[in-house]
């Protein structure tokens, strides 16, 4: 069946905004977007009325369906603060009857990256899923979408309630370089399948990118010095302090999953400094926001981008950190992200334009499927 989506404001993330434009869709993908379409006869017309069309977002890091609280999250770290587990997946842990998916597909996001969490120095393999809900299965975009890996501040304590250990993050460190030496060893030696070793060789040869939970800029700087050292795709997550290191980021193009927490443990957005992505901006940094979820909640998403956008950040630096550069960073700009041709039919419809805070979602589309219509 054909749908015409007509007489709407298009926002494609294509490098252009239709004011009166038609996006037709078949078969869930998008067969033309323009403002000057034949719509064909046998089309099912639906009317926008002037409403504003954008991509389905993606929230680029989150724990959906794996972590639904922050005491879960926390209680891992008491038995799992310094593991190398590069070979568990978190498709093995989703719940896709969590809440959280209802919730994420109401606030216009219909693409996540859900990712183990950080209390592992390894912790597993994340997985890029649509918010429509369904098994598991269904619901997959990309699997694995890449390894996660975590340095810092997280692993200064082993444990809940203990003391901290001060050679924490040269351990930590070294512990990393001595599962890729090994893993360099095993992808030289005829020996039988290992899971954990095979992932990382995935990862060293570039069909895995690393990414790497890190604050600190020191923590960051170490970051880039393992992904040189072993040629990994690296992209930083959270990054508090990479405007001081951006220079260095940009250099080797890595880009970074910025949150609220990113600059504020609580994620309060009152009393954020968003002029500082104004500055990773001019600096060239490719960044893409997040949630974290549960640390903030996953309906937050787009309030980030309306924020940053009301301090200077470009409104299309702004879109994309929700949009096309999350898709291009987690490596499914060739099916989400934009609202072109071939591409999957994800879109949302607002009354208002997306940056601004009154704007409100009235619909949500998944694969040409409409999954949220508030009422």
């Amino acid at each position: 069946m054909m749908l015409a989506i007509t007489n709407g404001h298009i926002i494609t993330m294509e490098g252009v905004e239709y004011h009166c434009g038609t996006v037709l869709v078949r078969d869930g993908l998008i067969e033309e977007v323009g403002d000057a379409i034949a719509i064909p006869e046998h089309a099912q017309v639906y009317d926008l009325q002037g409403k504003y069309l954008m991509p389905g977002m993606i929230d680029t890091h989150c724990h959906l369906g794996v972590s639904q609280d922050l005491q879960s999250l926390e209680a891992e770290r008491e038995f799992m603060d310094d593991y190398i587990l590069p070979q568990l997946r978190v498709i093995d842990a989703i719940n896709t009857q969590a809440v959280g998916f209802k919730t994420a597909r109401e606030a216009g996001i219909t693409t996540v990256a859900v990712s183990p969490g950080s209390t592992c120095v390894v912790g597993g393999q994340i997985a890029v899923v649509k918010t429509m809900g369904g098994m598991v299965e269904h619901i997959i975009l990309r699997e694995p979408a890449a390894l996660k890996m975590a340095l810092g501040e997280i692993f200064t304590y082993r444990g809940l309630h203990r003391e901290p250990t001060t050679q924490a993050r040269m351990m930590v460190t070294a512990s990393l370089r001595e599962a890729f030496v090994r893993a360099e060893n095993y992808a030289r030696e005829d020996k039988d399948l290992d899971l954990s070793m095979d992932i990382i060789i995935q990862a060293k040869r570039g069909r895995l990118p690393v990414f790497v939970h890190a604050r600190k800029a020191d923590d960051m700087m170490t970051a880039l010095r393992l992904a040189r050292e072993f040629s990994l795709d690296l992209v930083v997550v959270h990054g508090n302090e990479c405007e001081s290191i951006a220079h260095y980021l940009v250099n080797y193009e890595v880009p970074v999953l910025i949150s609220p927490i990113s600059y504020n443990k609580t994620g309060d957005f009152e009393s954020i400094d968003w002029s500082n992505l104004v500055r990773l901006e001019a600096s060239g940094l490719k960044m893409a926001f997040c949630t974290d979820y549960p640390m903030i909640p996953i309906e937050s998403l787009r309030h980030f981008a309306v924020k940053a956008h009301a301090a200077g950040l470009s409104r299309n630096t702004a879109l994309a950190a929700i949009t096309i550069n999350s898709a291009h960073i987690l490596g499914v700009d060739d099916e989400v992200g934009s609202l072109a041709e071939e591409k999957e039919a994800d879109f949302v419809i607002l009354d208002g334009d997306p940056l601004k805070a009154e704007s409100n979602v009235l619909e949500v589309w998944i694969k040409g499927r409409k999954v949220f219509a508030k009422t």
